[in-house]
């Protein structure tokens, strides 16, 4: 893994750019840090909804540099949404689509056209408490520019099929690997 990684940061460096990694359910910043501890040069774009979460998320990180921050929800569709806290994990908060909700939603597209002059898409890591299944369907297109992406599926918080299905076909479809690690996968485009 870590010649790979190597290898691909060298591609990245090879067209003048920096790596992009995005961190979406950045939570209060443990995968920023151990991916900015991994790959101090890159640029990490971190989305989280809770404010509270937000707050820690910065406070955490700030010294590290090179971090850009984003209050809000990733999604396959600009809008608004409302958070919902789950009662079957303290730590599980969705968002479901609300022309009254608090919360903007961002899309991957976006982040990436906003960042890509600059830097090259390298490590998606998502956490986003049953979004998956929408991301994993509706923007294969910008997902697949990332050559690392770890997922933690959330299909024990949804009544819904499953989001690994779209997982997997994604991976099938865009010849990925993937490598489960307990409630992780992690998902290595193979060349």
């Amino acid at each position: 893994m870590k010649k790979w990684a190597a290898r691909e940061l060298d591609n990245i460096a090879s067209i003048g750019q920096e790596a992009l990694i995005l961190d979406l359910g950045a939570n209060i910043g443990c995968s920023t840090v151990l991916f900015k501890l991994k790959f101090p040069q890159s640029l990490v774009v971190c989305v989280e909804p809770n404010l509270s979460n937000f707050e820690l998320l910065k406070k955490n990180t700030t010294k590290l540099g090179r971090i850009k921050y984003i209050l809000g929800a990733i999604s396959p569709d600009k809008g608004s949404y409302v958070l919902n806290d789950s009662s079957a994990d303290y730590n599980a908060l969705s968002h479901t689509p609300s022309t009254q909700g608090s919360v903007k939603g961002y899309t991957i597209e976006e982040i990436i056209n906003e960042t890509t002059n600059t830097h090259s898409p390298f490590v998606l890591k998502m956490d986003i408490e049953g979004f998956e299944t929408a991301i994993f369907t509706k923007c294969n297109d910008y997902l697949c520019k990332f050559p690392i992406i770890f997922v933690e599926p959330h299909d024990w918080l949804l009544r819904t099929p499953s989001s690994t299905h779209g997982i997997y076909n994604f991976c099938i479809e865009h010849n990925y690997l993937l490598i489960m690690n307990g409630d992780t996968l992690l998902l290595i485009r193979i060349s």
